[in-house]
């Protein structure tokens, strides 16, 4: 039974990840919901969860870009790691998303 209090969209969208301590990361949005988004490896041989600010209670910013015409639309959030798996980690939106 899933208990999210609002529906997940899959996607699949480049994204940049800068921990406060550590070096940033490449990573893809697999998928979001206003309370949160999964952060998947864009590179299998590259764990985070043993890199330096990727632990569970982090604080991150979260860059990415969606095309659009007549021009890109740039994105810069903030969230907190919730969960640290191999292949990726979950982000939550302590206010949520604003529409």
């Amino acid at each position: 039974m899933d208990k999210r209090s609002s529906p997940r969209y899959e996607i699949s969208l480049d994204a940049l990840v800068h921990p406060a301590i550590g070096r940033s990361w490449r990573c893809a949005i697999q998928d979001f919901c206003a309370h949160g988004m999964l952060l998947a490896e864009l590179q299998a041989h590259e764990r985070r969860g043993s890199s330096p600010g990727i632990e569970a209670g982090a604080m991150v910013g979260i860059h990415f870009t969606i095309p659009g015409k007549p021009r890109d639309q740039h994105f810069r959030l903030e969230g907190c790691i919730v969960r640290v798996m191999d292949s990726g980690v979950g982000i939550k939106f302590e206010g949520g998303l604003s529409e």
